[in-house]
């Protein structure tokens, strides 16, 4: 067992430890350009160089020429003055161009691994996180990150580099200026550092409004037909108002404390250069050594020195959302992915929950052996289930809405791990199944059914090109889906509408049902699990995918698992279990337990007259 996690008691220290490990993981990011880094902080040290040289050409012509009035060089000087600006300007633009190929380098990386990192999480995350809050850290989240490299880290090393540089430049020119000069450098930095620690927090702020708001939108488009069915647009505009006054409010708060810098630092600048002006106007100056041309160049470089400093400050907001919207990635980023592979990201338990279960030694078919499961600990959906389902054997589950019928179907397929007890399929650990294996060993038609905006054929493949035609003709006969295609201008090359619509046809609930099952026959699975995969179909297309469903997939052996929405289909299946409230309360072939008059009987005789019995959910469920 790993040790438990310390954790600090001091705000600050923790604060400063997740700061620096967020600056290791960004660095992290653009590590594989770090040669082109080099070439950026080159092209930044001579750039800050030639930057000085304007400020001495000036210095040089009012003592040289002005004050004694000659004119010789000054048409070299002008040169030497122009050259520096023309160099500063190629090398900004040199490390500018670089640094935004790198940035946008790194950051399409970022998109990716992030992206597939969310496709490996566990089904559980995906339960408890709204999906607007996903697409926000996968998108706004992202961008600002992006902004940080593009913008951010380029400004202020491409500032910073030059303070550096202005401030020997100004102590190797005067001391005494220098001196009298850095009397607003303290408390310019305590108000730097006030402000830095508020855009931050404003800024987290931020990027969590930005998220809420991106929850709010996906939800209210994900159910516009709903919303206009009930005549609600308004209501919901209204709540989008809240929502987006929130987001704006934190956004002014950043934008108030950033917009403070600027102009508070341009009067610390202004005030001292006055004192230097007001001091220089008499002999004081003269006295201590100091000519009018060192004045003046001196003044040029304060300025310069001030405007890197306001550069700085106009880009902290930037950096400080980049830095909270990096934040919210790497959280996605280190969270654990679902493990199927790798035995050891098996969850810590307590020991109770870790006692050892006898698991029946099978090598075909499915087995749930004293398996209970939550969503949440509070609330369990299984408890104690053991069944099996052997090859070429067809098993319905049966039950009101909430008994944790689809919750088996999960279980069985590898989407959670079970509190207690072992799952096998084909006599393995399904959530150790590699990706080949899965889609070899289980098929599932899962109740909501995901189209993409694709053609018809991509949808049945899920856009595997390996797949033959011969396999796609064998699924559209045993799915029944072939009318429909008849009916499509196109064929299987017709465009469909995702979930998102757009172009393509919209097909109907039992279109895509069939869609659906069609591409979970396609690979011959040794174990089917249908989830209510019909429940949207007619009847008599009902009864041609059960007819098929006996002649080919039982007919080679597979294991078939039904979740039966009709009594129909539970009086086809070889044997019927009965759950309530995650328990097993009858299980048989279907004509013993008719005869038998039980709860299974029952629920024939509520279809038979009419009522939907599967609509009274058990109050102690939290799921189906």
């Amino acid at each position: 067992m790993s040790s438990p996690e310390v954790v600090s008691s001091d705000p600050t220290a923790a604060a400063a430890s997740r700061g620096g490990s967020m600056w290791r993981k960004l660095a992290g990011l653009v590590s594989p350009w770090r040669w082109s880094l080099v070439v950026v902080a080159a092209c930044i040290v001579a750039s800050a160089l030639a930057r000085l040289v304007p400020p001495f050409v000036v210095r040089h012509v009012v003592n040289t020429n002005l004050v004694p009035q000659h004119t010789g060089g000054l048409v070299l000087a002008g040169g030497a003055y122009l050259l520096a600006v023309a160099v500063n300007a190629g090398f900004t633009f040199l490390y500018s161009s670089i640094a935004a190929r790198v940035s946008q380098s790194a950051i399409a990386e970022l998109r990716v691994r992030l992206f597939a990192h969310e496709m490996a999480l566990p089904a559980s995350y995906f339960d408890t996180t709204p999906i607007g809050d996903v697409i926000s850290r996968s998108t706004a989240d992202v961008e600002t990150v992006d902004e940080l490299f593009t913008d951010g880290v380029t400004t202020l090393l491409g500032q910073l580099v030059p303070l550096i540089a202005i401030a020997a430049a100004m102590l190797f020119l005067s001391p005494l200026l220098t001196v009298v000069a850095a009397v607003a450098i303290p408390p310019l930095l305590l108000i730097v550092r006030f402000l830095q620690v508020r855009v931050r927090d404003a800024e987290r702020e931020t990027r969590l409004a930005v998220a809420r708001l991106n929850v709010e939108l996906a939800e209210v488009v994900g159910g516009v037909e709903t919303i206009r069915a009930f005549g609600r647009e308004q209501t919901f505009v209204l709540r989008f108002q809240r929502a987006l006054r929130h987001t704006l409010l934190t956004q002014a708060r950043s934008t108030g404390y950033n917009a403070f810098f600027a102009p508070l630092s341009g009067l610390f600048a202004s005030i001292v250069i006055a004192v230097l002006l007001w001091v220089g106007a008499g002999d004081s100056l003269t006295n201590l050594g100091v000519d009018i041309g060192t004045l003046i160049a001196f003044v040029m470089l304060f300025q310069s020195f001030f405007a890197p400093l306001i550069a700085i400050g106009d880009e902290w907001q930037s950096v400080q959302a980049a830095i909270a919207g990096a934040e919210r990635v790497f959280e996605v980023l280190d969270l654990p992915t679902d493990g199927r592979d790798s035995p050891a990201s098996e969850p810590t338990r307590p020991a109770a929950q870790r006692t050892p279960t006898p698991v029946i030694a099978v090598s075909a078919g499915v087995t749930l052996a004293h398996v209970s499961f939550g969503y949440s600990p509070a609330h369990p959906v299984l408890r104690n289930i053991s069944l099996i389902v052997r090859p070429g054997e067809h098993v319905a589950l049966v039950g009101r809405t909430g008994a944790g019928k689809s919750t088996v179907i999960s279980l069985i397929a590898g989407l959670y791990r079970p509190t207690t007890g072992a799952i096998l399929v084909n006599g393995r650990d399904p959530r150790s199944l590699s990706n080949d294996e899965r889609r070899a060993i289980l098929g599932v038609a899962p109740q909501s059914l995901q189209l993409f905006g694709a053609t018809l054929r991509d949808n049945v493949t899920m856009f595997d090109s390996t797949v033959t035609p011969g396999q796609i003709d064998q699924a559209v006969d045993l799915a029944g889906i072939g009318p429909l295609i008849d009916t499509l201008a196109d064929g299987l090359d017709t465009m469909l509408a995702g979930e998102g619509r757009g172009a393509g046809v919209v097909l109907s609930a039992g279109q895509r049902q069939l869609v659906g099952l069609t591409r979970t026959l396609l690979a011959q699975p040794d174990v089917l699990l249908l989830d209510e995969a019909t429940a949207a179909v007619d009847g008599a297309s009902d009864a041609t995918f059960r007819a098929a469903l006996r002649r080919t997939a039982l007919g080679r052996r597979t294991a078939v698992l039904t979740v039966a929405h009709r009594i129909s289909t539970a009086r086809d299946a070889d044997r019927v279990i009965v759950l309530e409230a995650g328990r097993i309360l009858e299980e048989g072939p279907p004509t013993e337990l008719l005869d038998r008059g039980g709860s299974f009987a029952a629920l024939a005789d509520l279809e038979a007259a009419g009522w939907d019995w599967q609509e009274t959910a058990h109050p102690d469920t939290t799921s189906t």
